[in-house]
Order: structure tokens, then sequence, then C-alpha cells
């Protein structure tokens, strides 16, 4: 079967869907690229920079800042002459926030079409469904079981192409939260490490 086929038969649910996929694909490049700003790699060694300097000061963690691109290296930098400043440290945390926010945007959308592509298939597949026993009950005895047979698949496109597009955008939404929570933990780390109140 083509795709031209599929396009024809499947109706304005397949058109629908192909909206859907359109969307999530635009969203996943972004949060891609935007993800690669973001090196686990850089977070490890960032916090073993910070954990071995016990005695932090504006100059090494300004040294520290310039010698690692991890984001929160940003805000380390920013506040760096106020450690111990009481709001600099909340500050520091609501940048961190923000930051996390920003990861995060999106996400939610991803999740939504996740979820609504194979409901949005099955409601095909139930319409499809009806139209083709309204039709074998028209014929009354003279039903040609091609013609019902070719109207149930036709009506099962539709939740077929609600999975192929649901599946896809469910695992890349699981691991974007999955990369968000990780990362959620090493700007967390990184802040209490540089900011933490009780440091001598």
């Amino acid at each position: 079967m083509t795709l031209q086929n599929m396009l024809i038969n499947g109706g304005v649910i397949v058109w629908i869907l192909i909206g859907f996929s359109v969307i999530a694909t635009t969203i996943i490049l972004i949060k891609l690229w935007f993800f690669s700003k973001y090196s686990h790699k850089q977070a490890v060694l960032l916090s073993k920079e910070l954990e071995h300097n016990i005695q932090l000061n504006s100059e090494n963690l300004g040294n520290i800042a310039k010698s690692n691109h991890y984001p929160s290296t940003e805000i380390l930098a920013e506040w760096k002459d106020k450690l111990y400043e009481s709001h600099a440290i909340q500050n520091a945390f609501r940048q961190g926030q923000s930051q996390l926010f920003e990861l995060g945007k999106h996400l939610k959308v991803l999740e939504v079409l996740a979820m609504i592509a194979p409901l949005l298939g099955l409601l095909g597949t139930v319409i499809g469904m009806i139209a083709a026993f309204q039709a074998m009950e028209q014929a009354g005895s003279q039903i040609d079981p091609s013609v019902l047979s070719g109207g149930i698949w036709q009506a099962l496109l539709t939740t077929a192409a609600g999975l192929i597009v649901a599946i896809p955008i469910a695992m890349f939404h699981q691991y974007f939260e999955r990369q968000l929570e990780a990362h959620a933990h090493h700007i967390n780390n990184h802040l209490q490490l540089a900011f933490h109140p009780n440091r001598d």
C-alpha cells in the first residue's frame, strides 16, 4: 500500500495525525538542540571541581566558570562575588529554576500529542467501522464481502497511523523527561556546593 493510498483512504483523521507529527518533530528537533548544550560530562566535572575547591572564593570560582561550559556556570560567574549573601543564594537558585523551565518547555505538548494520537486513530477506526456496517445493512442480502473487508481495513488504517505517530513521540518525551531530571539534579548540586550558606 502506497503513502498516497493511505492519505486518501485515511481521511481527515490521518491528515490531523500528520499535523501532529509535524508539530512533534519540530519540538523534538528544538529540544535535541537545546539539550545538546547540557553535557552530563561537563556537569560531573563541574561537580568534582566545586567539591575539591573547599575554600571557594571569587577568584577560583571564576576560574572554574571559565574552564567549564555547563549552563549553571553562568549563574556561578554572575554571583561569584556575593557567595555568602542571602539574596545572592535566592537569586542563584531562582535562575537555576528558570534554566530548568526553559529546558522543559514544550515537553507537555509532546505528552499530550502522544496521548491523543492513538485515541484519535481509534476514533477514526470506530467511525470507519460504523460506516462499513451501515453499508452492509443497506446492501441487505446483496453483501459483497470484498466491499465489507475493504471498509474494515480502511477503518483500521487510522488506528495504525495513530500508533505510528504516538510511539516515537512517547519515546522522545520519556527521554527528555529523564534528561530534565538528571540536569535538575546537576544544577541543584552545583548551586548547593557553591552557595552553601554554612561554607567556611
